[in-house]
């Protein structure tokens, strides 16, 4: 039976919150990778071998999450930093649907693709873990898989109808010749879940403050031999 804590109006919003958080995260990372991100290189005149590199980049990208072992140690306001690092990630995918309208060279308009995308993935990498133990603490522990699961299928589901539905409004505007305004529609669609994700987290429930002003930071290669002398973590 869950703890009564766990069911007080203030935790079951910030579940609610964080559920819906999540996909609209998703939803603007589907607007970044695959077919979305391919028709605008194409589009920019970057050529195929360009595009390969940069989607392999979104892989790369993931590493960004080490930085959140030294941000974990030293935020105190969870709330203002994984915010304010968060929605500025998204900005800056938002923007990246904003380049073929910029007066940008076409020689370096690869340039600022890759740095928009690394941008925007190392805002939102930074801050994930920070933002996924803030959303946790409202879960009773011993349901937290259930509600991972049921979070995750929200954000495939709807994900699969927002892909379908942009993709749908994005190619009609492609056979009107206006592929223009199909990328203004994603950017818009980015910026309303942008908007939405920061209403979401707003909703939630400030977490206690990360670090107490008295504890020290521990060094970063410390902290990184630590979670390697782990072996459940070095088995996964």
């Amino acid at each position: 039976m869950n703890s009564p804590s766990f069911q007080t109006p203030v935790y079951v919003r910030s579940r609610r919150a964080y559920t819906l958080e999540c996909a609209f995260e998703y939803f603007v990372a589907l607007m970044v990778t695959d077919a979305f991100l391919a028709n605008l290189l194409s589009h920019m005149g970057i050529g195929d071998a360009a595009v390969g590199v940069i989607s392999s980049l979104i892989s790369l990208a993931f590493l960004f999450q080490l930085v959140a072992i030294l941000v974990v140690q030293r935020i105190r306001n969870v709330t203002r930093v994984a915010v304010t690092v968060h929605i500025i990630g998204q900005l800056f995918f938002m923007l990246l649907y904003l380049l073929p309208f910029s007066p940008i060279p076409p020689s370096l308009r690869t340039a600022a693709v890759v740095l928009c995308v690394m941008l925007g993935y190392l805002g939102n990498y930074t801050v994930t873990s920070v933002i996924f133990k803030w959303g946790n603490t409202f879960v009773e522990p011993a349901t937290r898989a259930n509600f991972a699961a049921t979070k995750e299928m929200i954000s495939l589901i709807s994900g699969m109808v927002v892909s379908l539905g942009v993709g749908w409004v994005v190619d009609r505007y492609a056979a009107q010749g206006d592929k223009m305004g199909g990328f203004l529609f994603i950017s818009a669609v980015i910026l309303i879940s942008s908007l939405a994700d920061f209403v979401c987290l707003m909703m939630m429930k400030n977490p206690p403050n990360a670090r107490p002003q008295s504890s020290r930071v521990k060094p970063f290669w410390q902290v990184v031999k630590l979670l390697f002398q782990n072996k459940s973590f070095v088995y996964v």
